[in-house]
């Protein structure tokens, strides 16, 4: 039913000016899906590069792959080839893109989707607020601004304004939208992918700016908020997202403390 490796028949095979854009398409696919006339040799010289090959003109392939794409080829090495003849017309439009088997690898433990999230950067002179969190896996403290996730339905500025009153017990004011980040990355073993929108705000108290440092309450668990430099984190500790100190220089509303 299904194939893997090269054919025998394939070891003389002569190069041709198409294989180049072949063996990229199929080592940047997950699957691709190859439609002609077998005489023009496009499924041979894709089948080179190909660990699994699935032959869609035979009788007991389509009929599983009509039915349920994705789940015919969750289990098979990739990348995939999947080899349609022009006989084979009814296929499936899920089948018909080279992105058929296009899915995430890993899933995330929390959302089981990437996440989206807000932080605000809230500046004191060229210092930083951030908290610090720790990898239990990689034995590795860090520091991250202010915010949290985005919950469904609710817009990210208005995550802002929720996580600094939950968190910090404090309001906020000039909001801004700074840019927007993606963060791939492992936390405590397990992947991750997060879009973030990345703020900046000030605080309606003043005094705040005046702390050293700041408490707060997430969850049952209290942390303390540090000002830092952002270019030269406190404690050679690195500073997540990756690109924050960029952002921060198109930050102009820095409140003196």
């Amino acid at each position: 039913m299904r194939e893997s490796g090269i054919a025998p028949s394939m070891v003389e095979y002569w190069q041709r000016l198409l294989d180049q854009l072949l063996a990229e398409m199929v080592a940047e696919l997950p699957a691709s899906l190859v439609v002609g006339l077998r005489a023009i040799g496009m499924t041979t010289t894709a089948a080179w590069h190909a660990r699994t090959i699935v032959r869609l003109d035979r009788e007991a392939e389509p009929a599983a792959f009509r039915a349920e794409p994705v789940a015919a080829s969750w289990d098979l090495p990739e990348p995939v080839l999947l080899e349609q003849s022009a006989r084979w017309a009814n296929t499936p439009r899920s089948c018909s893109s080279p992105n058929t088997r296009y899915r995430p690898k890993v899933i995330d433990p929390i959302t089981g989707y990437v996440r989206v999230k807000a932080v605000c950067l809230f500046v004191k002179g060229d210092l930083l607020l951030a908290i610090n969190g720790f990898d239990p896996t990689k034995r590795q403290r860090f520091w991250v601004p202010v915010g949290g996730r985005v919950e469904f339905g609710e817009l990210s500025r208005r995550t802002i304004a929720r996580e600094v009153r939950e968190e910090l017990s404090a309001e906020i004011t000039e909001l801004n939208l700074l840019g927007v980040l993606e963060n791939v990355f492992r936390f405590d073993g397990s992947p991750g992918h997060e879009v973030v929108f990345v703020y900046d705000a000030r605080f309606v108290d003043s005094s705040i700016y005046l702390l050293s440092e700041i408490t707060g309450v997430e969850g049952d668990e209290e942390f303390t908020a540090h000002w830092i430099d952002p270019n030269a984190p406190k404690n050679g500790w690195p500073l997540y997202p990756e690109g924050l100190p960029g952002l921060l220089g198109n930050e102009s509303n820095r409140p003196v403390g």
